[in-house]
């Protein structure tokens, strides 16, 4: 459950970086 929560917050965080590198590509 802990490492799911990690790696999902991980993930999130990729997401959100990418979102911020390609503005252009992302809207949310």
């Amino acid at each position: 459950m802990y490492s799911s929560l990690v790696i999902f917050q991980s993930f999130k965080s990729l997401v959100i970086g990418d979102a911020i590198t390609n503005q252009s590509s992302y809207h949310f």
